[in-house]
């Protein structure tokens, strides 16, 4: 009989698991989750929701029913577009999304994760493009303290004021990062990704293409000897000034490209577009038109762009 009560209450669990439908029978996706109890699914309709998605530490599953391409969060500058901060798991699921318009979340002085910002938590996040997003620290995803798995994603276009362009991992943060692209990404280090104190991510069959750092890392910057990627069949290329920096393991199958640092727009082939990136950019400051890493846009940049012209190798 000690068996009983534990299988009971797995039955009634799964038999009372429903879907709420948004906006058919709720208005937001934020008055579903109020509504929604463990194992429910939240099935989000076409169309384009500016509210921030807050999981309330519920196990529940926030789906769109047509894919990212038809179902948007644009939170409109309001905050980061989604936040795991209740010590959700990974049966809290966000899947199908387009994640857009978040400046991230302030915490402990800092604005962390524009696009998602996860603190203690470890969902999952699976076929969402996280695009256009802003933050000091952690531009398109923000991991303190959380491991998440990402899955089928894209991370584009997003910023950081200073380090981790497309995602940031900070203190005891090891996500598990399959089958995702880290495009167009901008940092002062770590264009695409960041790893600091004890963050031991892997990383398996990405692309890390066209990122850029104002300093070093373009692909990947790790900050200190405490953490190291576990990086296996992941191609770097376009990324500049470099691909990696600090103590990584290779765990096989890896595609580096050849390192092209003239080519700061990022698009294989050092030309006119790069000249006036340069030009537009001339004059002290950190950019990533700084070839040289002299603190600031100069003749020797240009210099550099010119004696480089033609298709990176």
């Amino acid at each position: 009989m000690k068996h009983l009560v534990p299988l009971v209450t797995l039955i009634s669990s799964s038999a009372f698991a429903g879907t709420i439908i948004v906006p058919a029978e709720v208005p937001s996706i934020s008055v579903a989750v109020e509504k929604a109890l463990a194992g429910d699914t939240i099935l989000v309709s076409p169309g384009v929701y500016n509210e921030l998605i807050n999981f309330r530490g519920k196990a529940i599953t926030i789906e769109s029913a047509e894919g990212y391409a038809k179902t948007i969060i644009d939170v409109q500058g309001q905050g980061s577009a989604a936040m795991f901060v209740m010590g959700e798991s990974n049966k809290s699921v966000l899947k199908g999304f387009t994640l857009t318009g978040g400046v991230g979340t302030e915490f402990d002085s800092a604005i962390l994760g524009g696009g998602i910002y996860i603190h203690n938590s470890s969902p999952t996040i699976m076929d969402c493009h996280i695009v256009n997003n802003h933050a000091e620290w952690g531009g398109g995803i923000h991991n303190l303290n959380s491991s998440p798995r990402l899955i089928n994603c894209t991370i584009d276009g997003n910023t950081a004021e200073l380090n981790g362009g497309g995602m940031r991992s900070h203190e005891w943060s090891s996500p598990y990062v399959e089958n995702c692209t880290f495009s167009n990404n901008v940092g002062m280090f770590g264009g695409g990704m960041d790893f600091v104190a004890d963050s031991v991510p892997t990383i398996v069959n990405c692309e890390i293409v066209s990122n850029g750092a104002y300093f070093q890392g373009g692909a990947v910057f790790v900050g200190c000897d405490c953490s190291s990627p576990n990086i296996a069949e992941t191609q770097m290329c376009l990324n500049v000034p470099d691909h990696v920096v600090g103590g990584w393991n290779n765990n096989g199958n890896n595609d580096l490209c050849d390192i092209c640092e003239a080519d700061v727009t990022r698009d294989g082939e050092v030309g006119i577009h790069d000249i006036l990136e340069v030009i537009s950019n001339w004059g002290p400051g950190a950019c990533l038109a700084d070839i040289t890493g002299e603190g600031g846009v100069d003749v020797n940049d240009l210099l550099i762009v010119i004696n480089s012209w033609g298709a990176c190798p």
